[in-house]
């Protein structure tokens, strides 16, 4: 019991780890774009460049979240782990479509619904993988 009480509270860091990781990989994919289009021959277009940006920030969004809380609590429930995380991204993802049909459908939306899903997605893959190998 006093496993999924810590687990339950620790997986409650999940928003702010995520949040500033999203922002981090957000310019480290906004940096690869730039740097790719100033150095190579062919350029990315705009919308290619979302879709690179946003999954970089995904990717490192849930390596860095599940790094850090598997670091903070090694002995966590992995099920109970992903509840917080999973209604959060959910929320996030119903957040961009309700926003997106009163302002309309653009890139940007494109990007968040690659983004979001993703960082869900390494989370569970790279808090599965730290905790099965420790």
């Amino acid at each position: 019991m006093k496993i999924y009480v810590v687990t339950i509270l620790v997986s409650l860091l999940f928003a702010p780890i995520v949040f500033l990781a999203q922002i981090f990989g957000n310019i480290i994919g906004e940096l690869y774009v730039w740097f790719n289009n100033f150095i190579s021959f062919i350029k990315f277009p705009f919308f290619l460049g979302r879709i690179i940006s946003s999954i970089i920030a995904g990717t490192l969004a849930g390596y860095i979240s599940a790094l850090l809380i598997f670091k903070i609590y090694k002995e966590l429930s992995f099920q109970v782990a992903l509840i917080f995380p999973l209604l959060l991204i959910v929320a996030a993802i119903a957040g961009d479509i309700m926003y997106a049909n009163r302002n309309g459908y653009d890139i940007f939306f494109l990007g968040h619904m690659i983004r979001n899903p993703l960082t869900f997605i390494f989370y569970f893959i790279f808090l599965k993988e730290f905790r099965f190998n420790s």
